[in-house]
């Protein structure tokens, strides 16, 4: 077995017997003072168990707030428990790898703490990625599901014969999109924001089939092949 001392890069080539220099906890200057780090303990809870936790504790108290929409940590723990339902139905369980090709948005987390409450493994993709980069994440993940925006449809649909995806999942941002925005949107949202030129698009979902969002009604799920 080798030690972590023992060796050490140099030019990309490892010599024996040079010891590693102790990495300077830099983290520390920002942290308020009298914080014992030694005292510190982490919960040993899960991550879905604390945000149930939350939820039944300060279900009105805001979780997330996307360009001025406040989504409550209720909100978020029941739109998570439903997606979370319709991966159960489709035999996603432990160990199985749920691919989130989105944008900072209410949906990736919903997504994300569903995945995590069936056990799943949640794989965070660059939104920014063309297809040659997300097709070789979804292969290399062995992702079984990928949750993407409506702008990410035909990237995922160009890739999804080399992976082993069973569902792809399309949400649209504008689902949580205030009417008027906090903040400037980014041309990523721009069209998908209510009055923009998509907002006239009209979908529905099949039957059982509910997206990461607690508009389920607006999302859409296609089967490869």
């Amino acid at each position: 077995m080798l030690r972590a001392d023992s060796w050490s890069v140099n030019a990309g080539r490892c010599r024996r017997g040079v010891s590693i220099r102790p990495v300077d906890r830099i983290w520390q200057a920002h942290w308020p003072p009298g914080v014992d780090e030694a005292r510190i303990r982490l919960p040993d809870d899960s991550l879905p168990a604390r945000l149930k936790a939350t939820a039944a504790r300060l279900p009105r108290k805001t979780a997330l707030v996307f360009y001025g929409r406040e989504i409550s940590f209720a909100e978020l723990d029941e739109a998570s428990d439903r997606f979370a339902a319709w991966l159960r139905g489709r035999g996603v369980g432990p160990g199985d790898r749920v691919a989130l090709y989105l944008e900072n948005c209410p949906q990736f987390a919903m997504a994300h703490f569903g995945a995590l409450k069936v056990g799943a493994i949640t794989v965070a993709l660059n939104p920014m990625h063309k297809a040659h980069e997300l097709g070789h994440e979804l292969e290399d993940s062995g992702a079984r599901v990928v949750v993407a925006a409506d702008a990410g449809r035909e990237v995922v649909e160009g890739v999804r014969d080399r992976t082993a995806l069973d569902t792809a999942v399309l949400v649209s941002y504008r689902d949580y999109l205030p009417e008027e925005p906090t903040l400037p949107l980014p041309p990523s949202l721009l069209e998908d924001a209510p009055g923009g030129r998509a907002a006239g698009r009209t979908s529905g979902p099949p039957s059982g089939a509910p997206p990461p969002s607690a508009r389920s009604s607006r999302g859409r799920v296609t089967t490869p092949r």
